[in-house]
C-alpha cells in the first residue's frame, strides 16, 4: 500500500496570509491611489433594439471620396427611426457602387442619441478585373475590365470593357457625379459590337445569316434621389450596318444596309432584387420611351440587280416608341421562389421595313445585347417583331445550398394587348403565328467561377428541344 500526506484548509490559509504580509505596504499603496482616483465609470452595454434614432453619421478610413458624397449615396435619414434591417440594405446599395472593398458599421449611444460609425476600405483609384464566360447562343471570349475613379475631375468614374469573343465588342462609360449628396450625374458612353445576326423561316429553319456591326455614341443625365430608382434621358447616335454572310433567294440581291438614327430616351428604372444571379426576392422595373427624329438609311444592292429600291422599304419617317418591362419575385419559404415578368413593346414602326436595328430580335435563353428580348422554346434571336408582349412564370427552389432548379413557362404575342393601345399596330408574324407558348426547365449553381447553368425548352407548336449551356461571370 501507499501513504500520502493531506495538508488541511486552515494550514493553506494561514500559509497564505503569511507570505502577503510581505507585500503589505505595496497593496496598500495601491489600493489609497486607486481610492484617490474617485468612483469610475461603469460599463455600459448598448440597448439592443429593432430600430434605432440615428443623430450623427461619421465615416471613417475614406481617402478619396467625400462623407457627404458616401452619406448621400446611403441615404439614412437622421433623427428619424432607421431600423436594422434598413441600415444593412442601404449599407449594401453603398457597396453596390463599387467604390469599396469593405464597409462596416457601429451604433454607439452619445449624449441621449446614437451615433452611426460607417468604417470603409475603399477600392484603389485603378481596377483591373478579368472573367471567362461561355454559352452556347454566344460563344465564348475573355471579358476585361479597367475601372478609374476620379479620372479627369473628382466624383467620377470611367469604366473601359473589352469582350475578346466569337463576338466581340467594347464598351466605354463615363460618369460624373453632381451636386452635395451625389445623387444627380452625367453619363457618356461609347459602344462597339459585332454579331452574327440569323434569319428563320417561318418554320424556324435557319435560311440567312447577317454580320451585325453596331457603333453608339450616348449622353445624357441621371439622377438617383429615391431608394433602387434611377430615372433621366439622354440623346442616342447610332449606327448599324448589315452585311449577309449567307443570304436567302429573298435577300440576296443585298450587299450591304447602312442604318443611321438619332434619338431621344427617357427612361425609368427601379431594382431592388437582392442579388444579379440567382435572386430570391424583390422587383425590377423598366420602361423607355424612345423617339428617333433623325433617320438616314442607305441601301447597297448587288450591280447585276435591276430593282427599284423603293421596294426594299427602309423607312425614314419619326419612329416612337414605348418599352416597358417588370419583374416581381415573390419568396414563399427560405429555399421556394416564385416569379412572374411582364414585358411589352408599342411601336409605329412598319413590320416590312429594313430598320434592323429598331426591331426587337426575340428567341433564345441568354440574349446579351439591346434590343434583343427572351423566349424559351425559341432559337436564339428567332422572331423579329416592333409590337410584342411577352410574360413568364418561374419557379425557383435551391435544392442546396447555391444548387438551384428551375421551372419556366412564357407566352408571347404580336397583337394583343398592344392593339387596345395603338389599334393601327402593324403586327409581326412570328414565325408562322401571332401567338407563341414555350416552356422549360433548368438548373443553375453559383459557383466561385461564376454561374453555371444548363436548360432546355420547348415551343407547343413545335418538335423538339432547344438546349442551353453557360458558365462563367458577366460584368
Amino acid at each position: 500500500y501507499s501513504t500520502a500526506s493531506f495538508t488541511s484548509a486552515s494550514e493553506i490559509l494561514e500559509r497564505g496570509n503569511e507570505a502577503g504580509k510581505e507585500y503589505y505596504d505595496i497593496l496598500k499603496n495601491l489600493a489609497d491611489s486607486v481610492k484617490n482616483l474617485g468612483t469610475l465609470n461603469k460599463v455600459q452595454k448598448l440597448e439592443v433594439r429593432d430600430s434605432y434614432p440615428i443623430t450623427e453619421i461619421n465615416v471613417i478610413g475614406n481617402k478619396f471620396l467625400s462623407d457627404d458624397f458616401i452619406i448621400g449615396k446611403l441615404r439614412i435619414k437622421q433623427n428619424d427611426e432607421n431600423s436594422i434591417g434598413h441600415i444593412e440594405e442601404r449599407i449594401n446599395v453603398l457597396f453596390g457602387t463599387l467604390y469599396f472593398e469593405k464597409i462596416w458599421y457601429e451604433i454607439i449611444a452619445i449624449n441621449g442619441g446614437y451615433t452611426l460609425k460607417l468604417h470603409v476600405k475603399e477600392k484603389p483609384k485603378t481596377e483591373l478585373k478579368f472573367s471567362y464566360h461561355y454559352d452556347s447562343e454566344n460563344k465564348g471570349g475573355i471579358l476585361g475590365n479597367i475601372t478609374l475613379r476620379n479620372m479627369l475631375l473628382n466624383g467620377s468614374r470611367f469604366v473601359f470593357e473589352a469582350d475578346l469573343a466569337v463576338n466581340p465588342g467594347f464598351w466605354a462609360d463615363y460618369i460624373k457625379y453632381l451636386g452635395k449628396g451625389q445623387n444627380v450625374a452625367l453619363r457618356f458612353k461609347g459602344i462597339l459590337d459585332k454579331s452574327d445576326l440569323p434569319l428563320y423561316d417561318s418554320l424556324g429553319n435557319n435560311v440567312s445569316l447577317f454580320n451585325e456591326q453596331n457603333v453608339n455614341a450616348v449622353i445624357g443625365v441621371q439622377a438617383t434621389r429615391t431608394q433602387n430608382n434611377t430615372f433621366g434621358a439622354n440623346i442616342r447616335w447610332s449606327n448599324t450596318s448589315f452585311k449577309p454572310k449567307v443570304a436567302s433567294d429573298d435577300l440576296r440581291t443585298i450587299e450591304k444596309v447602312v442604318y443611321k438614327s438619332t434619338s431621344l430616351n427617357v427612361f425609368f428604372t427601379r431594382n431592388s432584387l437582392n442579388r444579379r444571379y440567382y435572386p430570391t426576392r424583390g422587383s425590377l422595373v423598366d420602361v423607355t420611351f424612345r423617339s428617333v427624329f433623325q433617320v438616314d438609311g442607305k441601301l447597297d444592292l448587288a450591280d447585276s440587280v435591276v430593282i427599284d429600291p423603293e421596294e426594299l422599304n427602309l423607312n425614314t419617317d419619326r419612329i416612337n416608341a414605348i418599352y416597358a418591362s417588370y419583374t416581381q419575385l415573390i419568396p414563399t419559404s427560405k429555399k421556394l421562389t416564385f416569379s412572374t415578368e411582364v414585358t411589352m413593346n408599342i411601336s409605329n414602326l412598319e413590320s416590312n421595313t429594313l430598320n434592323f436595328s429598331e426591331y426587337y430580335y426575340i428567341g433564345g435563353f441568354f440574349p446579351r445585347n439591346n434590343n434583343f428580348s427572351p423566349y424559351v422554346g425559341g432559337k436564339q434571336r428567332e422572331f423579329v417583331a416592333a409590337n410584342f408582349f411577352y410574360t413568364a412564370g418561374q419557379v425557383q427552389y435551391e435544392l442546396i445550398r447555391n444548387l438551384f432548379l428551375k421551372g419556366i413557362v412564357n407566352y408571347l404575342d404580336s397583337e394583343y394587348p398592344m392593339k387596345w393601345v395603338y389599334p393601327d399596330l402593324d403586327a409581326s408574324i412570328l414565325g408562322d403565328r401571332y401567338r407563341r407558348f414555350g416552356f422549360g426547365f433548368a438548373a443553375g449553381y453559383s459557383s466561385p467561377l461564376g454561374p453555371i447553368n444548363l436548360a432546355v425548352a420547348k415551343d407547343s407548336h413545335r418538335k423538339g428541344w432547344e438546349t442551353f449551356f453557360s458558365i462563367g461571370f458577366i460584368f
